[in-house]
């Protein structure tokens, strides 16, 4: 299974552990996937799950719901989120976080992608990217 799929999986277990998402057996992994990091996933989980909503009807309604109140939604552009993630890492590592410019940003994400590829690469019995 790949690493995005496990962290996935993981950000949806951590945000709805097993005693929600089994509360609401008519939901699929997408529909709580949806909302994970959307202020009042929750209401918009049991409302979806009670009126039969379709992931798309949920997505939907969780932008407008996120629009009005100003909220975060789901839907952040990967640089943000690239942004954050190496962020994080660069401050476990030195104990604080600093920002990055954008130079550094594509430097340090150019490095991950190189890395990931490396690694997809080996697992696959081909180590021949440079």
């Amino acid at each position: 299974m790949p690493v995005t799929t496990l962290r996935r999986h993981a950000r949806v277990a951590r945000e709805y552990p097993d005693a929600v998402r089994g509360r609401m057996i008519t939901l699929t992994f997408s529909h709580f996937e949806a909302v994970t990091s959307i202020d009042g996933g929750l209401n918009l989980l049991k409302k979806a799950s009670r009126e039969r909503w379709s992931v798309d009807r949920l997505r939907t309604e969780a932008r407008t719901v996120a629009e009005k109140k100003g909220g975060r939604t789901a839907a952040r552009h990967p640089l943000d989120a690239a942004i954050h993630y190496i962020e994080t890492v660069q401050g476990s590592r030195t104990g604080k976080k600093a920002p990055l410019d954008r130079d550094a940003l594509i430097f340090e994400l150019a490095k991950v992608a190189l890395a990931i590829i490396r690694s997809e690469m080996s697992t696959k019995g081909r180590a021949d990217v440079a």
